[in-house]
């Protein structure tokens, strides 16, 4: 059996814990369905109302750009 080291949890740095960034499912699909047919800077508003997320209109044209809806359609 492999030596498994204790995991370490200090209260005091928990507290400042980021929350995630990876990108959901539903944010993706999101994209996928309303990229390039409104403004990044709308859909952005809305993405994060509805994901309860902070992105940035940046962030939401590099994960546009990542999972391949920026080309003219």
């Amino acid at each position: 059996m492999k030596y498994k080291e204790p995991e370490i949890i200090i209260p005091e740095l928990e507290s400042l814990v980021r929350p995630s960034r990876t990108w959901t499912e539903r944010e993706d699909a999101i994209i996928r369905a309303y990229y390039r047919r409104v403004p990044t800077r709308e859909l952005t508003v809305v993405l994060n109302r509805e994901c309860k997320r902070e992105r940035s209109p940046h962030a939401v044209q590099c994960r546009a750009q990542i999972i391949g809806v920026t080309h003219e359609r």
